[in-house]
């Protein structure tokens, strides 16, 4: 009887071991994917924000705002309905402007420094996913 009890021991160490090999990969694999989640996120707020300073930009002059364009017509134009937009150019001198479209609600910020009149100022992009 220990000699099948023996015989036997062997192979379920071997497999406690594969076991154990193959949870450690499969955990690796599952903080790597949480870590790309966030990447994600981050990336499609730089996308938002560069497509409205684009929008607002002048020809040829991205980051140099062209203050006739900031506009409620001209966002919906850039940006179309897929999300829901608060735009505030706030300036160093001056008067600030804000332009909102769409659903909003819980919003992501994501501020960018441009030019405005030849002169600093932040932009300031308040997104959201319309959700229909």
């Amino acid at each position: 009887m220990s000699g099948v009890i023996g015989h036997k021991s062997g192979f379920l160490i071997a497999y406690i071991f594969i076991f154990s090999f193959g949870a450690v990969i499969t955990a690796g694999f599952i903080k790597t994917e949480n870590i790309y989640d966030i990447k994600l996120d981050s990336a499609e707020d730089s996308v938002v924000a560069n497509r409205v300073i684009k929008c607002f930009s002048e020809k040829d002059n991205f980051g140099i705002l062209d203050e006739e364009k900031f506009s409620k017509d001209e966002l919906t134009r850039c940006m179309g309905d897929k999300y829901g937009l608060d735009v505030n150019l706030r300036k160093l001198e001056g008067k600030s402007n804000a332009v909102e479209i769409g659903a909003i609600g819980e919003m992501r910020t994501v501020s960018r420094y441009v030019l405005a009149d030849g002169k600093g100022a932040k932009l300031e992009v308040g997104y959201t996913k319309n959700v229909q």
